[in-house]
């Protein structure tokens, strides 16, 4: 009876070291096989078998092409239609440039129509900001009217017509000044409306130019100083640059 105990309790620790030798091995085995997987073979080149991922280029961009250029490069017996708040309205060249939208209303309709006739010499009438410095501010150019005075102006657009006003006479105008570097020092868009005033109360430029005016009539003029305000303190100096638009000759 003892022997038969003796034999059972050493197959049963044999039995426990067998299982820890082999819980041990299987742990090694396992520690090496995650090493392997981790760090790969050096040498094992892919099978021409293998699933790839085939490359692809990056997405290209797809440009609009830029229509601005050619758009703005505008001809002053042109319009362009755009967009108004309430309707269509039309863009005038100003200078080889797109003016702003201008709505005309025509009945109670808003047409993209320009106006009826539209003169070349109108190329700043339409333009969206009356007191933005003009382009030709520096010196009047090669195409401007030149009187004996001194006076160069060039007529930006025909009125209606009619009977132009006299030395003594008293005119409603709309007008915008600038000194020749650009800086605007008057101007009556600025306070809302028009100035009225009789012509031998004013500067001898615009004594001698308004003259020149009928109703409607849009005139830009460069005025020396000698017929301008001839040097007098806290008054703008040098030549000077004025638009001018007839409202009414009284």
């Amino acid at each position: 009876m003892r022997g038969h105990h003796s034999s059972f309790a050493w197959r049963a620790a044999e039995s426990v070291v067998l299982n820890r030798v082999t819980v041990r091995a299987n742990y090694i085995v396992g520690v090496l096989f995650a090493l392997a997987c981790a760090c790969g073979s050096p040498d094992k080149t892919p099978s021409s078998t293998s699933p790839t991922t085939p490359k692809t280029a990056p997405p290209t961009e797809t440009r609009t092409p830029d229509t601005t250029a050619s758009t703005n490069a505008c001809r002053a017996d042109r319009v362009v239609p755009c967009q108004c708040a309430r309707g269509k309205g039309y863009r005038s060249c100003v200078d080889g440039q797109l003016a702003g939208c201008v709505c005309k209303r025509a009945g109670n309709k808003r047409t993209a129509e320009p106006p009826e006739g539209p003169d070349p010499l109108d190329r700043y009438s339409r333009a969206a900001d009356p007191t933005a410095t003009p382009p030709d501010v520096k010196a009047p150019p090669p195409s401007a009217t030149r009187t004996a005075s001194g006076l160069a102006y060039r007529i930006l657009k025909r009125g209606s017509g009619g009977r132009k006003p006299t030395a003594t006479g008293r005119v409603t105008v709309h007008y915008s000044g600038w000194t020749t570097n650009g800086k605007l020092f008057d101007s009556s868009h600025k306070r809302a409306r028009p100035s009225t005033f009789p012509l031998n109360r004013v500067i001898a430029g615009w004594t001698e130019g308004l003259q020149l005016m009928s109703t409607g009539d849009k005139f830009r003029f460069w005025m020396p100083q000698h017929i301008a305000y001839k040097g007098v303190p806290r008054r703008p100096m040098g030549m000077l640059v004025f638009d001018v638009e007839m409202i009414t000759v009284h």
